[in-house]
Parts: C-alpha cells; structure tokens; sequence
C-alpha cells in the first residue's frame, strides 16, 4: 500500500490540539485517520486491527505509549509505530532504540511525518 488513500492511519496522543493537528494534516495528505485521547480508548475501540500505521505519543497519563506497543506487539500486532514526542529526556531515546520505531520530535514538520508513514508502511 503505498497510496495515500489507501492507508488508515490511527492516532494516539493525549493532547487534543496535537490530535486535530495531525488528523487535519494526514486526512489533507489523502490518509484516512481515527484519533484517540489514550490507549486505553484506542484498545477498547476495537479497532487495533483495522490501521496500516500508529501515530503514538510516549508520554500520556496512565497507559505511555511504550505501554501501548508491548500490548500490541503482545497480542501478535506487527502494525508500524511511529513515536512522537515533546519529552527532551535522553532515556526516551534509548528505550526506543530497543523498540525498532522512528521517533519524532514535536514540533515537527508534515513532510517529516508523511516521510516517516510512507517508510514504516512500503515493505
């Protein structure tokens, strides 16, 4: 799947502007997107099996985003992670460079995460 409309994208942050933001940029890229506030919403939606990506935050209130990704990958998931983060903490870092996924820093640019989703979805 390398188009753009082809792809349902899932996002995960706690912070709601950071949510709009990304969804109006990814569904104005021809991506089709879902959001969630945490995810603990994003597993009880039912839904963690319907998206080619996630688009998740490290740190959010109860379950972080590392949480997040053990959960999945514990029930079999092999859908490609994206983090973001506003976390400056060098320790973030080195806890995903055992997890294998990109890592965004916020504030980034568009091209810099539609790059990041086509590299984690083509393969």
């Amino acid at each position: 799947m390398d188009s753009a409309g082809q792809l349902q994208l899932a996002i995960v942050d706690d912070d709601d502007s950071v949510r709009k933001s990304l969804r109006r940029i990814l569904d104005s890229s021809g991506y089709r997107t879902c959001a969630f506030a945490s995810g603990e919403e994003f597993l009880s939606s039912g839904h963690d099996g319907c998206f080619d990506c996630l688009i998740l935050d490290i740190r959010m209130p109860g379950m972080t985003g590392f949480e997040l990704q053990q959960k999945l990958e514990a029930s079999g998931s092999t859908m490609p992670i994206i983090f973001v983060t506003a976390d400056p903490d060098p320790c973030v870092q080195f806890n995903n460079n055992r997890r294998k996924a990109p890592v965004l820093r916020k504030p980034f640019e568009a091209a810099t995460l539609i790059t990041a989703i086509r590299a984690a979805t083509i393969g």
